[in-house]
């Protein structure tokens, strides 16, 4: 996925003003990325922007984020049981 596919699919669930405080990116630098008069972030912002792409294409997959299986596991093991992480992670 291009820059420009990740920033659009961020935008459905986030504003260009949390996606830049989040990745350490400027708002017009979101949005130069997203209309592409920028072709890539640098540093840090390249790869925290990098990570909240990956974790939104998880959870648009349908894959459980970390905070889900997390709480699966906490579920599992305040009602006693051994949390099988294998089937937290396909659980949700």
């Amino acid at each position: 996925m291009d820059w420009k596919t990740g920033i659009e699919l961020l935008m459905q669930k986030l504003s260009a003003v949390d996606i830049a405080t989040e990745c350490g990116l400027s708002v017009s630098g979101v949005y130069d990325l997203k209309n592409g008069y920028t072709k890539e972030p640098r540093g840090m912002a390249a790869v925290n922007l990098h990570a909240m792409i990956a974790a939104a294409e998880k959870l648009d997959a349908g894959e459980p984020s970390h905070v889900e299986q997390e709480a699966n596991v906490r579920a599992a093991t305040s009602q006693g049981k051994t949390p099988d992480l294998n089937q937290t992670a396909k659980a949700a």
